[in-house]
């Protein structure tokens, strides 16, 4: 979980981030948030100075997201662009959903990088930033993320397989090139070699 809903809520990345910082008198503020379930690489700001440079950077979508993702099912077209709006879900205020309720533009880039069984992987590059927008995005296709409660009513892997990968910014002021990746999860490493298992 990426950050506290509730004051006193603890075991959130960003308490970490604070007990980390505070030994050198430093705090952290977020820039944007991971969805609960899934893993990989936030930026979080140590100075509130660069917060709005850099959420401007996100929207305008300077700053690169990439993700990977474990899917139901093999894509017949390996490549593209999913351009579908995406509002609120009028049945489930969890939920968001394609032409949903005050549906704003929403674009994912997608690519197949390997099929197993029948499951996809794929690499995602975020062009807009709404919520749920990858899970909801895949499982417009049909093809919805492996272990995502939201999403894929037939899946039972208690991880949702959803990675935030690498991103690439430009630092504010310094003009400094970064990229930060994530180490992958093992979970996700294993997740063919259990289903091979479990074919056999």
């Amino acid at each position: 979980k990426s950050h506290p809903n509730q004051p006193y809520e603890t075991g959130t990345l960003m308490n970490y981030i604070a007990g980390y910082l505070d030994a050198r008198d430093e705090h952290p503020y977020m820039v944007h948030r991971l969805d609960m379930l899934t893993s990989g690489a936030m930026i979080v700001a140590k100075n509130p100075v660069v917060v709005p440079i850099l959420t401007r950077l996100i929207s305008t979508h300077t700053i690169k997201r990439d993700y990977l993702a474990i899917t139901e099912g093999i894509f017949d077209q390996k490549e593209g662009v999913i351009d579908l709006p995406i509002g609120k879900d009028e049945n489930d205020k969890r939920k968001r959903k394609v032409d949903g309720i005050g549906a704003l533009p929403a674009r994912t880039r997608y690519q197949v990088i390997k099929e197993f069984e029948n499951n996809s992987v794929v690499y995602l590059r975020l062009e807009t930033g709404r919520t749920h927008q990858l899970r909801v995005h895949l499982s417009a296709m049909g093809h919805p993320i492996v272990g995502d409660v939201l999403y894929n009513h037939v899946s039972e892997e208690k991880h949702m397989m959803l990675h935030g990968y690498k991103q690439k910014l430009t630092l504010p002021f310094s003009m400094r090139e970064l990229e930060l990746k994530a180490d992958i999860p093992e979970y996700f490493t294993n997740y063919e070699e259990k289903v091979r298992e479990s074919k056999n």
